[in-house]
């Protein structure tokens, strides 16, 4: 078992990939993958191998995904903002939703507010690899971030103990089960933030901007990424510099 392990490399697996693909869809491939590299990582746990060949294994993109579903359409979002008036989850999650939909931040970002990221009349948050940037709000994201300063150090502690923040993994969970009950069956939480991206980019917001508060590392990460859904957006601008 060792041995077959250890002569798995990077190049038999992309061959293997490209084979599968012949059969099944990616997010099958994706799945068989992720399987792959939890049993690697037991074998190197019982020092049968020391190395994990899937690591490093990108995931394949679904082509046959509708990009119209990476975000909440005006009626969804009612759907699912007004379906919170009935329901049962615990009162914090509306004002996180609204956060991220607002701000454009990932659920991790917003659950790790504290009242001292409220400066100014903006947001500094931490997002990736501990980076910091500034999010001006708009007005309601503003009172929504105030209006949850409560002498704990998070925005958003839990109920049991206030100095601890809530937890993202039961919190994706509700949310997305929220979101099938209120007719939104492919909603999750990070759909808030491509509609925030989505909204500023098609509305003529300039991408280098939307990049910044996104917290992207650069801006072609943010053309790669919602480029082909807004195409033509920003032709104004040229026809406003050129004539």
């Amino acid at each position: 078992m060792a041995g077959a392990l250890v002569f798995i490399d990077r190049s038999s697996l992309d061959e293997w990939r490209v084979k599968a693909l012949n059969e099944v869809k990616p997010n099958t491939v994706n799945a068989y993958c992720r399987a792959l590299r939890t049993a690697w990582n037991l074998a190197i746990d019982r020092e049968l191998t020391a190395k994990n060949p899937f690591s490093k294994l990108g995931e394949l993109k679904d082509s046959t995904i509708d990009e119209r579903h990476k975000y909440f359409s005006e009626e969804e979002v009612e759907q699912v903002l007004d379906g919170f008036d009935t329901s049962e989850l615990p009162d914090y999650f509306r004002p996180a939703t609204e956060l991220s939909l607002y701000c454009g931040l990932r659920l991790s970002e917003v659950l790790t507010l504290t009242s001292d990221d409220i400066k100014a009349g903006q947001l500094w948050i931490r997002g990736k690899g501990n980076k910091v940037r500034t999010v001006p709000p708009r007005r309601r994201a503003r009172h929504i971030a105030v209006s949850r300063v409560n002498g704990s150090p998070w925005l958003f502690p839990t109920e049991r103990d206030h100095s601890r923040h809530v937890e993202s993994t039961r919190f994706t969970k509700q949310f997305s089960s929220h979101c099938r009950a209120v007719g939104c069956p492919r909603g999750h939480f990070h759909m808030l933030r491509h509609t925030f991206a989505t909204r500023l980019l098609t509305s003529g917001v300039p991408m280098i901007a939307v990049s910044r508060w996104m917290g992207h590392s650069s801006v072609k990460v943010t053309d790669q990424t919602y480029g082909h859904l807004i195409p033509g957006a920003q032709d104004h601008l040229i026809e406003a510099v050129f004539g």
